[in-house]
């Protein structure tokens, strides 16, 4: 990697299987998800940001702080719920691993909306004030989720072993063309992804269309809990390395510690993300 990412890790051994079966060119889906609205944010940030949503989300937020778990999902769905109208900050806190608070605390700042005032989010905010919820999340996904991470991790992980994955989806035709259409139309109550569906010469297989969404990952938090317990504690409880990032080591280990605890607030991307950032900056910046 040339900079710290929580991503790609499946990419490399897919693609080193592949490359080991003789497959030199690969075609791969990524950008079908943000063009055509498949991921589950899509439908709750149109219901989050319906003027019925909006009327209840003052309510719905309340009492989620009230009443709400401390589960990822709820504190997320609280948060969002407490956004409805800021574009840029429900995605944000939409894809963002660590909330705000977390991210305060580590870095030290009271007020979180200081660290988020850069020109190319400008830019894009911007760019989706005019456009319906599912388009202007459609533009964001593709500007920073895909661009700064999907798309280089990909060809990063591909290009380790000689494989070339091709991306047809991210043609700028067919991402201009799908663009322009209604954003609701790209959602169904049925069927995900309905208009990529719907252009398929043949249908395809019920078990295809509604099988759940599921990511490809892999049983990180039991690797981190047994097999790479040391290598991941010899980073979190390194305070050189977080004295010298700006970041509050106390803070890394309360992570740490909460994850081998089995607490449901903390999971698995949570130790990812400091273990890649702290191992990285010892590496490349402290040596």
């Amino acid at each position: 990697y040339d900079q710290p990412s929580i991503d790609g890790v499946n990419s490399y051994f897919i693609s080193r299987c592949a490359r080991e079966a003789g497959i030199t060119v690969a075609l791969s889906g990524l950008g079908s998800d943000e063009i055509f609205a498949g991921y589950p944010s899509f439908r709750y940030l149109k219901q989050i940001n319906s003027p019925f949503g909006r009327a209840v989300a003052k309510v719905g937020y309340a009492g989620l702080r009230t009443f709400g778990s401390t589960a990822v999902k709820t504190r997320k769905l609280g948060s969002l719920l407490a956004q409805t109208g800021d574009r840029l900050r429900q995605y944000g806190t939409a894809r963002a691993v660590y909330g705000d608070e977390a991210i305060g605390r580590m870095l030290g700042f009271e007020n979180i909306k200081d660290l988020r005032q850069y020109p190319y989010f400008d830019r894009l905010g911007r760019e989706t004030k005019d456009l319906d919820t599912i388009n202007a999340h459609s533009r964001l996904e593709l500007g920073i989720y895909l661009s700064s991470m999907l798309l280089k991790d990909t060809d990063q992980m591909s290009m380790a072993h000689g494989l070339e994955v091709r991306v047809p989806f991210v043609d700028h035709k067919l991402i201009e063309a799908v663009g322009q259409m209604p954003g609701d139309a790209k959602l169904s109550r049925r069927r995900p992804k309905p208009m990529l569906l719907d252009s398929l010469p043949v249908a395809l297989p019920r078990s295809i269309v509604f099988r759940r969404k599921m990511g490809f990952v892999f049983p990180w938090a039991d690797w981190l809990r047994n097999d790479l317990r040391d290598q991941v504690e010899s980073v979190a409880q390194d305070r050189r390395i977080w004295d010298f990032a700006g970041i509050s080591h106390q803070e890394i280990e309360s992570v740490w510690n909460a994850f081998l605890s089995n607490e449901s607030i903390v999971r698995d991307s949570d130790v990812l993300c400091f273990y890649h950032l702290g191992d990285w900056v010892r590496r490349h910046l402290m040596s």
